[in-house]
């Protein structure tokens, strides 16, 4: 996972997100982050960024980020999907296998 940064922050603007959102003292958002990095390990590519969520207010607003740990999924059409299940590893798998998302 790379991290979202300011200086990064244009991750905002691609067609395509696949954003792991997460607060640092959480330990849910902990074991999630294990959980990805696994899922990451196994298919051998760059398939989340990260981002903490104190660090971007807006995002977490303008996007109506419920909860953390959430995985918020932005497709190329621009829909959205968030997930907050993230022990789901297979929805997020099947979903952007699914809708062919791609990050490298």
């Amino acid at each position: 996972m790379k991290q979202i940064v300011k200086e990064n922050s244009h991750v905002f603007n691609q067609s395509q997100q696949l954003i792991f959102i997460y607060s640092p003292f959480c330990r849910t958002c902990q074991l999630a982050r294990d959980i990805l990095r696994k899922v990451e390990k196994q298919t051998n590519a760059h398939l989340f960024y990260e981002m903490n969520a104190g660090l971007f207010p807006t995002f977490m607003q303008t996007n109506k980020i419920g909860s953390v740990p959430c995985v918020y999924i932005k497709f190329a059409d621009n829909t959205i999907e968030k997930i907050y299940s993230i022990s789901n590893i297979e929805k997020i798998a099947k979903t952007w296998s699914v809708f062919g998302f791609n990050k490298s």
